[in-house]
C-alpha cells in the first residue's frame, strides 16, 4: 500500500495526521510516519493553526527519537520545533531546544560500563536484560538497533536483544525520550532502550543460551509481541515485563 502525504485544503492537515498515525501503528505499510508528520505540521503552519503545528513536530520528533535517526536530522527537527515555540511565544522553551540542536550532541548515561545478564545486571542508574529473540522478520542491513528488523518476513532468524532498564523504573512503564523534557536521544538511565541487537548463528545461539540456566536458573520466559508492534518495540516491552515480575527467567521472544 502506498500513501501520499500530498493533500489539498481545508482538512488536508488533519488527514494527514491520520496518515502519520496510520503509518506509526502499521510498520507492515513500509511507510515512514515521520514525512507525514513533518507535512502535516506545514500544512498547519499554512493554515496558521502553530498550536497543532507544534503538536505534530512534537509527534516527529517522538518517531525519531524511538527509531534513533541520525543526530543532525533529530537537531534540524528540533529546530523546527523551536522555530514554531518561539512563533507561539514560547521563548525559553525555543532557547532550551535550540541549545540542544546546537551542541549537536546525544545524551548519554554517565552511569559507567552496562554489563549484560538477562537477570537485569548492571550498574546503580539502570539495569541490563538481554532478551533472547528468535524471528522471522527481514533483516534491513542497518545497524541502529532499532532498524536490525523491518516489516519484511524472510528466514528465521537468531539473536541477543539488550535492553537497559532505568533505576527510576515505574513497573508496567516503558519510559521514552520526550520533546517536553528536550531529550535528543534515549538515555538508559532515564528511558527504557534498545541498546544492541546481535544476531548469532544458532550453535551459538544455543550455546549462549545453555549457559545461562543453572541450578537457581531452571526456568525461560517466553513472550509473544502483539499486533502491529515493531521488532524494537516487542524487546523492549519483553525485557520491561521480565524485569517487573523478578522472576527467575530467561526472557526469549518470538517476534
Amino acid at each position: 500500500m502506498e500513501m501520499q502525504a500530498e493533500l489539498s485544503p481545508p482538512h488536508a492537515p488533519d488527514l494527514t495526521m491520520r496518515m502519520a498515525g496510520m503509518a506509526r501503528r502499521l510498520p507492515e505499510l513500509e511507510e515512514d510516519p515521520v514525512a507525514f508528520y513533518a507535512r502535516a505540521q506545514e500544512l498547519f503552519e499554512t493554515r496558521g493553526d502553530l498550536d497543532n503545528a507544534q503538536l505534530a513536530a512534537d509527534e516527529r520528533l517522538a518517531v525519531m527519537l524511538d527509531r534513533a535517526y541520525a543526530a543532525d536530522a533529530v537537531a534540524a527537527a528540533y529546530l523546527e520545533f523551536a522555530r514554531i515555540s518561539e512563533a507561539l511565544g514560547d521563548l525559553d522553551l525555543a532557547d532550551r531546544v535550540r541549545d540542544l540542536a546546537d551542541a549537536g550532541q546525544v545524551p548519554t548515561s554517565e552511569g559507567g560500563t552496562q554489563k549484560s545478564g538477562t537477570r537485569g545486571e548492571g550498574d546503580a542508574a539502570f539495569r541490563t536484560v538481554d532478551v533472547y529473540y528468535a524471528t522471522d522478520r527481514s533483516p534491513t542491513g542497518e545497524t541502529d538497533p532499532a532498524r536490525v528488523y523491518g516489516a519484511g518476513r524472510g528466514e528465521l532468524d537468531l539473536g541477543v536483544a539488550s535492553v537497559t532498564v532505568p533505576a527510576i523504573h515505574a513497573p508496567g512503564m516503558i519510559e521514552s525520550a520526550s520533546i517536553w523534557r528536550l531529550e535528543l536521544r534515549p538515555d538508559p538511565s532515564k528511558h527504557v532502550a534498545l541498546q544492541s541487537v546481535t544476531r548469532l548463528e544458532d550453535a551459538a545461539f544455543y550455546d549462549r543460551l545453555s549457559a545461562e540456566f543453572d541450578d537457581d536458573m531452571t526456568e525461560a520466559l517466553v513472550f509473544g509481541q502483539g499486533y502491529n508492534v515493531t521488532f524494537d518495540q516487542a524487546a523492549k516491552r519483553a525485557a520491561q515485563m521480565a524485569y517487573d515480575m523478578h522472576y527467575p527467567a530467561v526472557p526469549i521472544l518470538y517476534s
